[in-house]
């Protein structure tokens, strides 16, 4: 895919050949117009052309064009929300994933047992890709994966979490667990 340059100037982003074009246009039509003046009027020519050629753009800066947004590789309803006390018997349920509220310390984890589902989508997302996310406990939107981490069943603490907005988390063996980390769309952007 060609990828169009896009350059920064006095502060708007305008296309490279865009620019080129309207700099060789403004040339051309100085020249059109001191051309017959300088036949006419010797000393009118010489101080257009001075002012021509001390002329300066101001300086211009590249702007990399922003990705585009990623599909949803998965679209997911939140079954509800909950702390994690009541995390257990909501994910039991088997309902589907579950938004666990651990503190404004903590992202918030959307969790979902594997035999429930949970290995099915969680485990099949890698950096870059999309997800939908919408229901109770979650603001609706998508989101990009930002990191995949892994750690040990019943014994990865909070801390061992990617640091995101929202950690996705199943297990993916009897001795292993995958964190997703999702940022919303224009967050993950910014970043």
């Amino acid at each position: 895919m060609k990828r169009s340059r896009v350059v920064n100037v006095g502060g708007a982003p305008v296309m490279y050949a865009v620019m080129c074009a309207a700099l060789c246009a403004a040339l051309a039509a100085a020249l059109f117009v001191v051309r017959p003046f300088a036949e006419a009027a010797p000393a009118a020519s010489t101080a257009a052309m001075s002012a021509l050629e001390s002329a300066s753009l101001p300086d211009a800066t590249f702007v990399e064009p922003e990705a585009p947004v990623p599909d949803a590789r998965f679209t997911r309803a939140v079954m509800g929300p909950t702390t994690m006390p009541g995390s257990g018997v909501m994910l039991d349920l088997c309902r589907g994933p579950v938004a666990i509220d651990l503190g404004d310390t903590y992202p918030l984890l959307i969790a979902e047992h594997d035999y429930c589902g949970g290995s099915a989508w969680i485990s099949q997302l890698s950096e870059g890709d999309g997800v939908q996310l919408g229901g109770e406990g979650v603001d609706a939107g998508r989101y990009v994966v930002t990191e995949v981490g892994y750690g040990e069943r019943r014994v990865a603490r909070f801390s061992d979490m990617p640091s995101a907005t929202m950690v996705l988390q199943t297990c993916i063996s009897e001795t292993k667990i995958i964190m997703v980390g999702l940022e919303p769309v224009s967050e993950a952007r910014a970043a």
